[in-house]
């Protein structure tokens, strides 16, 4: 669904709250001290069934060529998160 909008922020944001809350209730039912449940609540994030199987197909496919808006924004996000340029997926 997040490949067909324009700008898909609102529902990674939705997908991301749905996820933080369902970790939050079951930390609390767990017990988890508060400052413990934030540290980890930071780690939590939108759902990402793809992330490990699609940046080395999509390097395969784009050797060398310049990436589209999109791509990049996905690769400076991916990089700011795990280390790079920004520039390669």
């Amino acid at each position: 669904m997040e490949a067909t909008l324009e700008n898909p922020a609102k529902v990674l944001r939705a997908q991301e709250r749905k996820a933080r809350d369902a970790a939050m209730a079951a930390m609390k039912a767990d017990g988890v001290e508060y400052e413990e449940r934030l540290e980890r609540l930071a780690e939590v994030t939108y759902p990402k069934p793809l992330e490990g199987a699609a940046g080395p197909r999509l390097r395969a496919v784009l050797p060398g060529r310049a990436l589209g808006p999109r791509l990049r924004a996905f690769a400076q996000e991916r990089a700011a998160r795990h280390g790079g340029d920004g520039e390669r997926l």
